[in-house]
């Protein structure tokens, strides 16, 4: 028990510094015609935006000849609601176990909302990366090889527990390449006998 003497005064109370709360920054679109659209959501979150076809078009020129695809597991995901990089994922779950090319992708993402609002290409590329450390990753990066197997882009140390029960390193195999399919046998035609 520690005692004090009756008129001592109290130890000195460092000031607690406050920084001020920053308020984000809000900037729409206005151009004539097109939906006023803000660039930061509920929350911190970035809402969808306006992105024009010229935009689009010159992010998608950079990944032409790409090798660079999208594979959704069909696993589940704990995806945010208001979340660009849930969102802009979501699009491909209509397409589970098909390898969709990034720029095929990165176009449905940037569409998402009808129109030209959508998620920033740039910003949902990024999403897709940090969704590789995801627990667990059902959305894989990967990139086609010459012999049409797929493998890691980035490292993905928590794949989809019903795809891979061990984690994947950048460049292993994700994908196996599909068997060479054998050309079925002809049916054996039966010889009519002459009568």
């Amino acid at each position: 028990m520690v005692s004090r003497k009756k008129n001592s005064p109290a130890a000195p109370i460092a000031p607690v510094a406050t920084a001020p709360v920053a308020t984000p920054k809000v900037e729409t679109t206005a151009q004539p015609g097109a939906p006023v659209v803000s660039r930061v959501g509920f929350r911190g979150f970035r809402a969808p935006e306006t992105i024009s076809a010229v935009d689009l078009q010159n992010v998608l020129r950079r990944l032409d000849n790409s090798a660079l695809y999208v594979y959704y597991t069909g696993g589940t995901y704990r995806a945010r609601k208001a979340s660009l990089r849930s969102n802009a994922l979501a699009v491909l779950n209509g397409t589970p176990k098909t390898p969709i090319t990034l720029s095929d992708f990165l176009a449905k993402a940037a569409r998402a909302q009808g129109g030209e609002v959508g998620y920033d290409p740039n910003v949902v590329k990024g999403g897709l990366a940090l969704h590789q450390g995801a627990k667990p990753a059902v959305y894989l990066y990967v990139e086609k090889m010459a012999d049409g197997s797929f493998r890691a882009v980035k490292d993905i140390p928590t794949p989809d527990p019903t795809f891979s029960a061990t984690g994947f390193k950048a460049g292993d195999t994700v994908l196996q390449a599909p068997a060479a399919q054998a050309p079925k046998p002809k049916k054996a035609v039966k010889a009519q006998a002459a009568a």
